[in-house]
């Protein structure tokens, strides 16, 4: 499907900076891909029922403990979910929020992982106090790594509007920035979002072989680890592992794969990856934009030993808008940005011929099956 992509015009900043991800005060990442002429404004009607499939801020209404809790990250805690004792978390509101279908989300900043299993609905873009719709979408993500929202295994519609979904810095080497996962669930709609997916981190460098523990001792087969052949594997959880390299080998196994002792060099690992959505067998709806980082570079492969073989160099990170497996997403119109738009490098190997592939930007990547445990690898094109 043809993409709109008209990227939002940035203040000038470094490359991979808060800036260029949207996040600091000079920069505006809102979509423009639904930017039209400027019309007659009609008000909603306030005294119109309430229609539970409009957007709120097209059924006022509806905007009433009645149908749903209200969250405010700036609210005290054990508030009981009205407008004037809002949540304080989006994860007290979705434990508490009894048979309400819907939650309200005031400025935040809402610093946390959400996790969903049920069905729901959530809207940002109220003000706090007056819980008036102003459009202004408060941003969900904490500061550790890990999913900024996590939707496992539901059944009937979820829908998320008028927030950003930010996925935060990895902290250790090899580590992924993803924003959102979805796994199995029949219905899920994005409507007027941003997910932000930060760099991934660079590959950990394998580890050099060292001389055998016998010096004088006749010098044995020995293969140098083979180069990655992909850029990584979806588990049958949702999870993207990036690929390392091979290790080298003491004893000369046929591939050239397998760790041969410590006189061999060890591979390099896969760069992590960036990527704004990973759907696993869902069915998703999206209209917003995506911002994507940079994959990680792949490691350095270790380098032979005396009576060892050089370990590869790990892949390159990815950095993608979608990864898919399954049913591809409905995408009504979305932006892509590379807030970062370098592509990942393979690892250097210990061997002259055995480097990591590099990694790829693309707006998506669609996943094919492998094996019965459906873990799958992807060597993403544009």
């Amino acid at each position: 499907m043809a993409l709109a992509l008209n990227y939002a015009a940035l203040s000038a900043c470094s490359v991979g900076s808060e800036c260029d991800f949207g996040l600091c005060k000079a920069t505006s990442v809102r979509p423009t891909v639904d930017a039209q002429a400027p019309g007659p404004i009609n008000e909603p009607d306030a005294n119109a029922p309430c229609n539970l499939l409009s957007h709120p801020k097209d059924s006022p209404s509806c905007v009433d403990e009645s149908f749903g809790v209200f969250v405010s990250s700036a609210a005290q805690e054990g508030g009981n979910g009205s407008r004037v004792a809002p949540f304080r978390t989006i994860s007290a509101a979705l434990a508490q929020r009894g048979d309400k279908s819907r939650l309200y989300l005031c400025e935040g900043p809402f610093k946390e992982h959400v996790v969903l299993t049920l069905p729901v609905a959530i809207f940002g873009g109220f003000s706090c106090g007056t819980w008036a719709y102003t459009g202004q979408r408060p941003r969900i993500g904490n500061a550790d790594p890990g999913y900024a929202l996590d939707i496992q295994n539901v059944n009937e519609a979820v829908r998320i509007a008028d927030v950003e979904i930010v996925a935060a810095s990895p902290e250790q080497l090899g580590q992924n920035s993803i924003a959102v996962r979805v796994v199995s669930s029949t219905n899920v709609t994005f409507d007027g979002v941003t997910l932000i997916a930060r760099s991934g981190s660079d590959g950990a460098p394998g580890n050099d072989g060292i001389p055998a523990a016998k010096p004088n001792e006749e010098p044995r087969a020995s293969l140098n680890g083979r180069a990655p052949t992909r850029l990584g594997i979806l588990t049958a959880t949702g999870d993207w592992q990036p690929e390392s390299g091979n290790a080298g080998t003491r004893e000369g196994q046929a591939d050239g794969g397998a760790p041969g002792g410590i006189e061999a060099g060890s591979g390099g690992g896969g760069g992590g990856a960036s990527v704004a959505i990973v759907s696993l067998n869902a069915n998703v709806t999206l209209r917003g934009e995506l911002v994507v980082g940079r994959g990680g570079d792949g490691g350095s492969g270790g380098r032979a030993g005396t009576q060892g073989g050089a370990g590869a160099g790990g892949s390159g990170g990815i950095a993608v808008g979608w990864l898919t497996l399954g049913a591809e997403p409905d995408l009504r119109a979305v932006a892509v940005r590379f807030a970062v738009p370098i592509a990942s490098k393979g690892g250097p190997g210990g061997a002259i011929s055995n480097a990591g592939p590099p990694g790829v930007q693309a707006q998506s990547a669609r996943i094919e099956v492998l094996s019965e445990d459906t873990t799958a690898s992807a060597s993403p094109t544009k």
